[in-house]
């Protein structure tokens, strides 16, 4: 295996979705990444936006928010961190991004586009039921702040 498809197999290993996935399998998986940065302030996808990446931190952090039309304010309804996965849902439900995503400091990031995630989904049908969690869990706790 080479040195950076080993060190993307290790991050995997800490991605909650991948929790059942054989090194095999994560290798696989490891092919596919693409890598970005961001610094901090930048904008990584804007509410309403389509989604078109799924996002795995790297390393740094990211901030997550939503428009309050009524208060006409920006709400933050969560920060990300090494590990987390962001973006799943508008990938999941096939609609426009439900929140902005920016990076609170400088970040790195792993990401699948569209049609890697679908080859993602098709290829590795134990992933469904965290992907599933993750976006019911993403959209209830996004409800919460804003109510």
């Amino acid at each position: 295996m080479l040195p950076e498809i080993e060190q993307r197999v290790q991050f995997l290993k800490q991605v909650q979705i991948f929790v059942e996935l054989s090194d095999g399998d994560l290798e696989r998986i490891a092919d596919r990444l693409k890598f970005v940065t961001y610094t901090s302030g930048n904008i990584i996808f804007h509410e309403g936006d389509e989604g078109d990446n799924l996002y795995f931190v790297l390393q740094g952090k990211l901030r997550v928010t939503r428009l309050d039309e009524e208060a006409d304010t920006e709400v933050e309804l969560a920060v990300f961190d090494v590990g987390d996965t962001v973006g799943e849902d508008a990938l999941y439900f096939s609609r426009p991004r439900s929140a902005t995503v920016s990076a609170l400091e400088d970040v790195q990031l792993y990401y699948l586009d569209d049609e890697d995630f679908e080859w993602l989904r098709e290829k590795f049908p134990q992933i469904e039921p965290y992907l599933a969690a993750f976006t019911r869990t993403h959209e209830i706790a996004s409800r919460l702040r804003m109510d």
